[in-house]
């Protein structure tokens, strides 16, 4: 608590809740008397008014009687602490009353005051615990709610328990652990409930332990056994629990699932001994060379250079150049340059290479020089140890084949599992569009005979003398102009849905293309659209369906048309070209391979204006049937679908894409005739 010295020049806002007049003033009279603290007051008459200035502004404390206008008993200690809990209440009423002053401070009241017992001692005192017990409740709160937070959060599991091992508290890790749903499930349970004898038992003879001792028990290495055959390893420190004055009451402890950890320990450990028992396998020797002014003198070989060399002592020590010729022809440089070094102090001082046995076998081995020089720094000798490591170095080279197969292997199965991928997605848009394609038939055909007995009727109402009235001829042109659009949607879906039978003749695609602008050239004038054609003078022909063609070609102006309402520019382009690799993409929903092959003659046909380009959220789908963005009675959502039929069974390949400057580009391909054609 603040002491008198840090708190007298301190300012402490106090809010009276009452509604007389002469005890607000007393009140203000005995905060005024203090010297130790300055109070600001202010006094309001009504819970109501009190806690619209709490809301406004910051005070310290609320002095509050119980008896007011809009609040009785308890009420206004309630209201209180629901709107402002950081805020210390203190009662003060003329109730001399146990069970109501329990209450209230049950309420969250801070101290229960009697007027007329209260001297401005009293009151002062009062206030200054209150604010001191709100500051420290609410310290003790955010402890709490950290503590919470931490044990709701940590991966670690952490639980207490209670003198006969069972559980008062784990948190959350720990029932997860359990497979509980709730930490709460665990509560009065002890480990037994969880682990099969052999853990359980020495757990809680470590608890024991503890709690005799008093001593901790940190970082211990835990195998856990479960009641399903399961083992797992946990790092575990176990510590006392203490009671406020100090007394054991139980344990608590944290621990850390390191099964994985002690898996790898284990696979090391198994590797070290395999390791260790292939270099016991291995047989080392020691060679010594002296040297005189930078000059070998004298060698000597240890008795192990008969297992690695095939060569006695004796033989090298006749013969001094024969471990240089036993020195792989391929690798003889490398290792005079390697002894060089080390007799100039250079930092190489250890090689691999391989020596040629006195059988002629090849093997790897690894040298390593120790140099020893005198006062001066002079070169007076070095000694090396040879290792035979060519289990090693085939182990090493397989290890390295091994995994480039694997990576090739795994290329493979990348590639392979992407082709499936790619094949099943193709399948299912087949069958998807073979499906709605039999059922747009089905519809089509159910709709046209309705439709055309409508418009019968229409055309005889049309005729007849009821239509001369204003209203009803509003109301036919609208019925018959709404019968056009149903039949134009039958017409796609029989389009969409039509036998793959083609009228296949040669022809030039820019007549096809002339003819098609002809079709929509009063569209284009009524939208003030420009046409910009540049059509290649020597393309080939293309083997088509004119009919369908065309189709294609009046499907994508109008399109076009449709994106540019208030005017624009419409590019049509034709050209030449050959097949690359990279385009010979099979085509999404169709079951007959490759379209195009690399090589092949096409002929290539862009469409471009400078509308208000396709959503890039839309352009996986503009091909799917009866998907549209446009306006109701702009479309039917089929025309794209029936352009990419079309296409389809001709062959070719149709994309679609944004411009970065506006507007969308139409890409078709189609296979070229074998003449060119004009």
């Amino acid at each position: 608590m603040p002491t008198p010295a840090t708190m007298k020049d301190s300012v402490i806002r106090v809010l009276t809740i009452e509604d007389n007049p002469a005890d607000v003033a007393l009140m203000e009279l005995m905060l005024a008397e203090t010297q130790e603290v300055r109070f600001v007051s202010e006094s309001v008459s009504r819970v109501s008014a009190g806690l619209e200035r709490i809301a406004q502004d910051k005070f310290d404390v609320v002095l509050l009687d119980l008896s007011l206008p809009d609040a009785t008993g308890l009420d206004g200690v309630e209201r209180i602490r629901a709107a402002a809990p950081s805020v210390p209440v203190v009662v003060l009423t003329g109730l001399d009353d146990e069970k109501l002053s329990l209450a209230a401070m049950h309420s969250g009241a801070q101290d229960y005051l009697v007027k007329g017992a209260v001297d401005s001692r009293l009151l002062v005192r009062s206030i200054r615990y209150a604010i001191e017990r709100t500051r420290t409740e609410r310290e003790l709160g955010e402890q709490r709610l950290r503590l919470a937070v931490l044990l709701e959060s940590i991966p670690d599991r952490i639980y207490f328990k209670d003198r006969h091992g069972r559980f008062l508290q784990v948190n959350p890790a720990l029932a997860k652990f359990f497979g509980l749903a709730h930490p709460q499930q665990a509560i009065g349970k002890d480990d037994s409930a969880f682990f099969l004898e052999e853990h359980a038992g020495q757990a809680m003879a470590d608890e024991r332990m503890i709690m005799q001792t008093g001593e901790p028990m940190a970082g211990m290495v835990e195998k856990e056994t479960f009641p399903d055959g399961r083992v797992g390893w946990s790092l575990t420190t176990k510590m006392p629990l203490r009671d406020e004055r100090g007394a054991i009451v139980g344990t608590f402890g944290l621990s850390r699932d390191i099964t994985s950890l002690k898996a790898a320990e284990d696979a090391l450990r198994v590797s070290e001994d395999r390791y260790m028992r292939l270099l016991d396998s291995v047989t080392d020797y020691v060679y010594s060379v002296e040297l005189r002014d930078g000059q070998a003198v004298s060698t000597s070989h240890g008795p192990g250079c008969l297992a690695v060399t095939g060569y006695s002592p004796e033989d090298f020590r006749n013969d001094p150049w024969l471990w240089h010729r036993i020195i792989h022809p391929e690798e003889r440089d490398g290792v005079i340059r390697n002894v060089t070094q080390t007799t100039g102090k250079g930092a190489p001082l250890e090689i691999e290479h391989r020596i040629i046995r006195r059988d002629g076998a090849v093997r790897w081995v690894r040298n390593k020089h120790v140099p020893h020089y005198d006062a001066n720094g002079g070169l007076l000798s070095y000694d090396g140890l040879v290792s035979d490591i060519t289990e090693r170095r085939l182990a090493r080279d397989e290890l390295i084949a091994t995994n480039a197969r694997l990576t090739r292997v795994l290329a493979d199965l990348t590639k392979s599992h992407e082709d499936l991928k790619a094949a099943q997605a193709q399948l299912m848009q087949a069958e998807k569009l073979h499906s709605i394609g039999q059922l747009a038939a089905g519809v089509a055909h159910e709709v046209k005979n309705p439709l055309q007995v409508i418009l019968v009727g229409l055309q005889y109402l049309n005729d007849s003398p009821v239509a001369n009235g204003e209203n009803t001829k509003s109301v036919l042109d609208e019925m018959n102009e709404a019968v056009k659009r149903a039949n134009l949607v039958v017409r796609d879906l029989l389009d969409f849905a039509s036998p793959r039978e083609l009228g296949m003749q040669e022809r030039s695609i820019n007549g096809l293309i002339e003819q098609s602008l002809r079709f929509v050239s009063y569209e284009f004038h009524q939208s003030r659209i420009k046409v910009v054609s540049d059509l290649a003078k020597e393309i080939p022909g293309c083997i088509v369906d004119s009919t369908k063609i065309e189709q294609v070609f009046i499907n994508l102006f109008t399109n076009a048309a449709h994106a540019m309402p208030d005017g624009g520019t419409l590019t049509v382009k034709t050209s030449q070209h050959i097949v690359v690799a990279d385009e010979t993409t099979h085509a999404k929903g169709d079951r007959s391979g490759i379209r195009l092959w690399p090589g092949e003659q096409a002929v290539v046909i862009e469409i471009q204006d400078t509308g208000t380009g396709i959503p890039e959220e839309h352009l996986q789908k503009i091909f799917d049937p009866f998907f549209t963005t446009k306006n109701t009675g702009k479309g039917t959502g089929l025309g794209l679908s029936v352009t990419r039929r079309i296409i389809d069974l001709h062959g070719g390949q149709i994309s679609v894409k944004n411009q970065p400057g506006g507007g969308v580009l139409v890409k078709l391909v189609l296979k070229a005739a074998t003449l060119p054609s004009r």
